[in-house]
């Protein structure tokens, strides 16, 4: 297929947060691109409506990507898989921008392929890690500490709804350290010097992994525990040097800030991402935390 390329403009293949998030995260001046199958979601939300001038829908992931320099793929990690796929063979597909879902595919061994492909055909991307980009993130310093806690609890919405999607099933990149805990893998290799993992374990309740626990060791005789619990009573997100306690807030993605009833939190962050990332290729982030999330599976032990 030859490209009709359209400068300013960006394509959407995906539903959810990765469709209105990022819709609502772009600068209005672009046209939007997604798939007709996606027109009745658009109408639903109320936060697009004024953005319905702005979007032209086809029927095909290859029109999508012929006609935008952007393109964002916000759908589970085994599609992603098979979109960079077709990305990777069509060399008319190479010169554009993708923004991927994290961390890329459903296991680091496969990621890693992936994203050493990606730079070999000079393929320019960015994943959507959003942790490095939080007002209380950036919290974190050099301070001297010998024991840094990172506590992470909520009740997650596939469990609280008991939904058997993917985000649970750890062979389809879901669970505590696939879809949930990669993000904290991101903070670690943003903030941290990793030495090696001394332990790993992803705890199952009723046949569902439902917890990740580690001990991990820093540069400079540090440690570091993770405690991320999915099926928790309590929303709050810790992080302590020590005894003294860095962040601690029921959602991280809230501040002081007052929005609108419905307003998504994440956009704002999401926004941030976008301006600081969308011409940079960040590979080596990219690679180094894939490496990190593949020792983390490699010390892991399923526990009951």
């Amino acid at each position: 297929m030859q490209e009709n390329l359209k400068k300013n403009s960006i394509s959407f293949l995906g539903k959810g947060f990765g469709l209105y998030g990022y819709m609502n995260s772009f600068d209005k001046k672009n046209k939007f691109c997604t798939l007709i199958k996606y027109k009745k979601f658009i109408k639903s939300r109320n936060d697009l409506k004024t953005l319905k001038n702005n979007i032209s829908y086809y029927k095909t992931e290859e029109e999508l990507i012929c006609r935008s320099d952007t393109i964002v793929f916000a759908k589970r990690p085994l599609d992603q898989e098979k979109f960079i796929k077709k990305i990777i063979k069509n060399k008319n597909f190479h010169k554009k921008l993708y923004f991927l879902e994290k961390p890329l595919a459903r296991d680091p061994v496969k990621s890693i392929k992936i994203l050493k492909l990606l730079k070999k055909k000079k393929i320019k991307i960015n994943i959507g890690y959003l942790f490095p980009f939080l007002n209380k993130i950036s919290r974190l310093n050099n301070k001297s500490f010998k024991k840094c806690f990172i506590k992470w609890n909520f009740f997650s919405y596939s469990l609280k709804n008991n939904n058997n999607d993917w985000k649970l099933i750890i062979k389809e990149g879901g669970g505590p350290i696939r879809f949930y805990g990669i993000q904290i893998i991101a903070l670690i290799c943003k903030y941290f010097k990793v030495k090696k993992i001394k332990y790993s374990n992803i705890i199952f309740n009723n046949k569902r992994a439902v917890r990740w626990t580690a001990e991990i060791y820093l540069n400079g005789n540090k440690k570091l525990f993770v405690d991320l619990n999915l099926k928790s009573d309590v929303n709050s997100f810790v992080i302590k040097y020590d005894k003294s306690t860095i962040i601690t807030c029921n959602d991280l993605f809230r501040d002081k800030i007052k929005y609108k009833d419905k307003f998504d939190y994440r956009i704002p962050f999401l926004k941030k991402m976008i301006k600081t990332n969308s011409l940079k290729n960040n590979y080596n982030y990219f690679l180094k935390t894939l490496i990190l999330w593949q020792k983390i599976e490699n010390k892991s032990k399923f526990l009951k």
